[in-house]
């Protein structure tokens, strides 16, 4: 099965911006991984058989040998997708990613600027850019409290990702929760969201329901994590214990992952 699996790799626990909601808060960023481990980690990933790997933050553009770590996927015909807020996007070597997932939370700086999105970008000449690179674009879009009543039919439409996948914004206790009561929106104010913008069809949505068990989760230090309680418990690393014996220690719902529309042609 796990051919037709995807993993995320949060390999980057540092960001440049400071979004109030981020599943990594500041709460849990620590000192610079190993770059030796780390290329062991993603050896192993994609030894396991994983067919897409998603390099994920904190902001992994940040990261000085990212490259390196998608080289050795690119070297195995594994599917690679950097997931960023863009704002290094320009200085980032993309050659040897296939997708490039594109973090927009609103076209609005003054809505940009209350979530922590500090810095204006032009997500259109970012577009540009990632298609010049020869990368397919997705989009990301967390809805919470401050951007539920916006309209983004026009801006996707004028994108043109091949996927948009919208998050309701979710707590995780021990990194967002201080604050969340900020972000938080229930699942009728989702589903407005939602219903907004069924034209799209490039639209996924995924409720809070929806995310928990459903993703395969590897942190900087090759943990797998395990959001079903509604917080992180991580495994021991897959470099000790290796990826099937990892796998038994968390509790991993395929037909929820199904269910999210996370099975597509990404290759």
């Amino acid at each position: 099965m796990s051919d037709i699996l995807s993993v995320n790799f949060h390999l980057w626990q540092s960001c440049n911006m400071s979004c109030g909601y981020c599943f990594n808060s500041n709460r849990s960023r620590g000192a610079i991984p190993d770059e030796s481990r780390q290329r062991d980690i993603v050896a192993l990933l994609c030894q396991y058989g994983f067919s897409k790997i998603s390099f994920v933050g904190g902001e992994p553009t940040l990261c000085p040998w990212l490259t390196d770590l998608a080289c050795i996927c690119k070297d195995r015909s594994v599917t690679t997708m950097l997931i960023t807020n863009g704002k290094l996007l320009h200085k980032t070597d993309l050659s040897a990613f296939d997708w490039v997932g594109l973090s927009i939370d609103s076209f609005s700086q003054e809505t940009c600027n209350s979530i922590g999105r500090d810095g204006e970008l032009d997500y259109f000449k970012l577009s540009d850019l990632i298609r010049a690179n020869k990368c397919r674009l997705k989009v990301n879009t967390v809805v919470s409290k401050l951007n539920m009543h916006e309209d983004f039919t026009s801006n996707i439409i004028h994108l043109a990702p091949e996927r948009w996948k919208v998050m309701q914004v979710l707590e995780i206790k021990g990194q967002n929760d201080l604050n969340f009561e900020r972000y938080a929106i229930d699942s009728d104010e989702f589903g407005d969201f939602v219903s907004r913008h069924r034209s799209i069809t490039q639209l996924c949505s995924e409720s809070n329901e929806a995310m928990r068990s459903s993703y395969l989760i590897v942190d900087h230090s090759g943990a797998l994590l395990d959001n079903s309680s509604g917080e992180y418990r991580k495994s021991d690393s897959i470099l000790d214990i290796g990826v099937e014996r990892a796998l038994e220690q968390i509790r991993f719902d395929y037909d929820k992952f199904i269910g999210r529309d996370a099975l597509y042609d990404w290759r």
